[in-house]
């Protein structure tokens, strides 16, 4: 528990079998002989059946396809894209403090933006695309929006895209919208 989540979700996608009880060798002396004695022995019961399934797992079905391991890798970078588009929307929330109190479409917009922001950061890897694409699907979703707060939103979005930092799309906003 002291690994933040989005590490753990990460390492969760990448090592098979990472997080999961029994992977690490708390007890390494221990573990090593349990290894070996369940490699090397076997029971009455495969003795009779004549078992000839392999106990681990051979070397061929750790190997990944080299597809599925460019699909994976391709998961990874959107995903990483995905964070660092989220990383400027809290920004944004930072550099907005005043936006808690009042109900300006601006301040509207910029607070349903962070909330998207912690939504992705709380999804797993499986969404399969950035953060700027699952804002502009949840908005395009929503039946019940301010015409102006969804405006003023697909434009945050925009520039987030573009590479633009939190404090030029808040002063860009400030100016646009005269708030």
């Amino acid at each position: 528990m002291t690994t933040g989540a989005l590490k753990r979700a990460l390492l969760r996608e990448i090592i098979p079998g990472y997080g999961k009880r029994g992977m690490g060798w708390a007890n390494p002396k221990k573990a090593a002989y349990n290894h070996l004695y369940s490699m090397v022995t076997s029971s009455p019961v495969d003795l009779i059946l004549d078992s000839s399934k392999p106990k681990h797992s051979t070397k061929s079905q750790l190997i990944m396809s080299e597809a599925e391991c460019q699909h994976k890798q391709d998961l990874i970078n959107i995903y990483k894209i995905g964070i660092e588009q989220s990383r400027v929307a809290g920004e944004l929330i930072n550099d907005a403090k005043e936006i808690l109190y009042r109900e300006t479409p601006l301040d509207k917009a910029i607070r349903r933006i962070f909330n998207y922001s912690c939504g992705y950061l709380n999804n797993s890897m499986s969404c399969g695309f950035d953060f700027c694409d699952m804002c502009v699907e949840r908005l395009n979703k929503i039946q019940r929006i301010n015409p102006i707060v969804k405006e003023i939103c697909l434009e945050i979005v925009s520039l987030i895209r573009q590479g633009n930092n939190s404090k030029y799309i808040y002063n860009f906003l400030n100016g646009k919208f005269n708030v």
